[in-house]
């Protein structure tokens, strides 16, 4: 169950991941594998470890929703540090670049964030032209624009 903290689900997680890892990479089944293992991992909160796990089935093929699901995860990863980030200084994020923060906050959201941000929309729009349907995608590019405009510190033109 996701994000269920009991030691029943935490041994089920373990106990999926443990079969998962078994699946060598020669064998066809690799790919859902890992889409599978990423899979746990986000439930369980280890997103570095789903993004690995995405990436190794990136490499077998470059597929709208794997793209999508590393942009979704480097999107949530940079959204957890912005929001901790500004309420270290009494504020919520407003998702609309967060004019009220400090000089000091918005450095350390930039400098954690802009590798996140820059990989989601590659990512994202990978994932659109891949399959330009894909209205997921596009709504999580307009999410990862939004926190990129917390990039734009004093500068209004350019959180906007």
């Amino acid at each position: 169950m996701p994000d269920a903290k009991t030691a029943e689900n935490t041994a089920n997680a373990e106990n999926a991941i443990a079969v998962l890892k078994r699946i060598p990479e020669d064998d066809g089944s690799y790919h859902n594998a890992q889409k599978l293992l990423s899979l746990v991992y986000r439930n369980t909160g280890r997103l570095e470890d789903a993004r690995t796990a995405e990436l190794a089935a990136l490499k077998i093929a470059d597929d709208a929703e794997t793209n999508y699901a590393i942009g979704v995860l480097d999107w949530r990863e940079a959204t957890e540090f912005a929001r901790t980030a500004l309420e270290a200084e009494g504020l919520r994020d407003d998702g609309a670049g967060n004019a009220k923060m400090s000089a000091i906050a918005c450095a350390k959201i930039k400098e954690h964030n802009s590798r996140l941000v820059e990989d989601a929309i590659a990512r994202l729009t990978q994932a659109f032209e891949l399959n330009s349907k894909y209205a997921d995608a596009m709504g999580y590019l307009g999410l990862v624009y939004r926190r990129r405009a917390d990039f734009g510190c004093d500068d209004d033109a350019a959180r906007a």
